[in-house]
């Protein structure tokens, strides 16, 4: 357990070590981007 005190910057390293650790999964990823522009294009149009 982390203490009150100390242990704030391994959680931060923690935190951060594992977006980084993950950033590859976002990299050139063709589906997710089609996937957001047609999530986008969706809220417009309910929007009008």
């Amino acid at each position: 357990m982390i203490g009150p005190e100390g242990g704030h910057e391994d959680l931060v390293g923690e935190v951060v070590g594992r977006v980084f650790d993950h950033l590859d999964l976002f990299e050139n990823n063709a589906a997710l981007d089609l996937e957001i522009v047609v999530g986008q294009a969706g809220q417009k149009r309910a929007g009008d």
